[in-house]
């Protein structure tokens, strides 16, 4: 009985050895995949002039990522309800709301036109580009559906400081005095380390032993 008694006590400690052994190699890999997600993130510039044509969606693919454009407009309850149509033209993408529409571009007259642009992966917004802008437009902002806020629009406009990461992202004109296509939109996205999953794993793992040990 004594030979088992002291021998259970010492299996329990090299087993706890042997996982903090484990979730100490693992942390030394994740901390080196970590260190080099910087080189590693993308930059990605979606170029959204060339044919001429409508939808009620535009699809584009760039360096593995993809990005679905839709148009909306604003409703009285601020809630953006999709309508219209998306025009592509060399001088970028607008909208097309109704056959009474005849600039076909992003603009406040009528109906506030919303374009919504939809990524298959989580992106930061770095820089949005414009053409055909009316003088003294200004643009709204959207993310996750819920409006930013709005900006006067200008040929190029750098937002990167600004952090905004998610998957959806809405750019509207704001007011009738407001009008411009959206020539370009570039992001930059990060890819998860699998060593940091295997780090999360380990240390989930040895949390669940602890627990057990402790019942």
């Amino acid at each position: 009985m004594s030979a088992k008694l002291s021998f259970r006590p010492l299996l329990i400690c090299e087993s706890v050895s042997m996982m903090l052994i484990w979730a100490k190699r693992l942390a030394v890999v994740a901390s080196v995949a970590l260190a080099g997600v910087s080189a590693q993130a993308a930059t990605i510039t979606f170029d959204l002039t060339g044919r001429t044509s409508l939808g009620s969606s535009m699809a584009f693919h760039q360096d593995g990522l993809g990005l679905v454009v839709s148009s909306a407009h604003v409703a009285p309850s601020g809630a953006l309800i999709q309508s219209g149509l998306v025009s592509e033209s060399g001088s970028g993408l607008g909208m097309l709301a109704n056959r009474k529409d005849d600039t076909a571009k992003l603009d406040g007259k009528g109906q506030k036109e919303v374009l919504e642009f939809l990524f298959s992966s989580d992106v930061t917004i770095k820089s949005i580009t414009f053409a055909l802008i009316k003088v003294g437009s200004k643009a709204t902002g959207y993310m996750d559906g819920m409006l930013l806020g709005f900006a006067s629009v200008s040929p190029n406009i750098d937002v990167s400081a600004l952090g905004l990461h998610s998957d959806y992202f809405g750019i509207g004109a704001k007011g009738k005095d407001s009008a411009f296509r959206i020539s370009s939109i570039t992001v930059s996205t990060v890819p998860v380390p699998a060593a940091g999953l295997l780090l999360l794993s380990g240390l989930a793992g040895l949390s669940v032993f602890r627990r057990k040990r402790r019942a």
